[in-house]
């Protein structure tokens, strides 16, 4: 009591929250956002400053602005309960992409799948989301997309969570073209999810010393700069392919 909610948001989501607070007060009316909330220790520790790393639990805040601000938090958890775990009834989530590759929009279910906040991933491209092994059999999806407009359904494909592990989906594909320029205007995925990743809890973030010796571990099973190279034309060739063709 007595201290600012902002102190217990992560620092990343801070931005995002006082955004939202600012247009509320501007133009009173209900949001929903996604941030990430500083756990409590317990009452040994309660939320003093330690020596340990903080940890941070992602919620679904509801604000509603009357007389004053009242926040709705509920927790979010991964989707996953064991590695490698097979989904027989998914519960689909929908991404949607520009042109150039950049996510504008996530739907709900996608938090508790992939573990990032819509704020993060917005600022991603979907490119560097799939894995580079499956980048030319998506570019035969893409080819399928802006020619027909539609996929129906894709065998499994890769797609990174937040935690850095893969999870397994099948995608049904459609997209939007301007009627009058003729150009794409955007794709959307509606995602089933196969197979979950190794690591089950999406929102895990690994330690730096775990993130170290993952990357060791690759550059002595392959080339770093090499498979770098190879990742980035894969995905240059893509968004290229993507983008030249409506221009046709």
């Amino acid at each position: 009591i007595g201290r600012s909610f902002i102190d217990f948001v992560h620092p990343r989501d801070r931005s995002t929250f006082a955004s939202q607070i600012t247009r509320g007060l501007a133009a009173p009316r209900n949001v929903e956002m996604f941030c990430r909330i500083r756990r409590y220790r317990g009452l040994a520790s309660g939320f003093g400053v330690k020596a340990s790393s903080v940890n941070f639990l992602p919620f679904l805040l509801k604000l509603s602005f009357k007389n004053y601000l009242v926040l709705q938090a509920t927790p979010f958890h991964s989707n996953f309960k064991v590695p490698n775990e097979v989904v027989t009834k998914p519960v689909p989530f929908t991404t949607r992409h520009l042109p150039n590759g950049y996510v504008d929009y996530i739907s709900t279910e996608t938090v508790s799948y992939l573990g990032y906040l819509p704020q993060e991933i917005c600022l991603k491209n979907i490119l560097d989301l799939y894995h580079p092994n499956d980048l030319g059999y998506l570019r035969h999806i893409y080819e399928v997309i802006v020619k027909e407009g539609v996929v129906s359904r894709s065998i499994p494909y890769r797609i990174l969570c937040q935690n850095g592990d893969y999870l397994r989906v099948e995608t049904e594909w459609s997209s939007f073209i301007n009627p009058w320029s003729r150009k794409l205007e955007f794709v959307v995925g509606k995602h089933y999810v196969v197979e979950g990743p190794a690591n089950y809890d999406v929102f895990h973030t690994p330690p730096p010393d775990e993130t170290i010796l993952k990357v060791i571990n690759e550059m002595l099973t392959k080339p770093a700069e090499v498979a770098k190279q190879l990742m980035t034309k894969r995905c240059q060739d893509l968004a290229s392919f993507m983008e030249g063709y409506m221009e046709e």
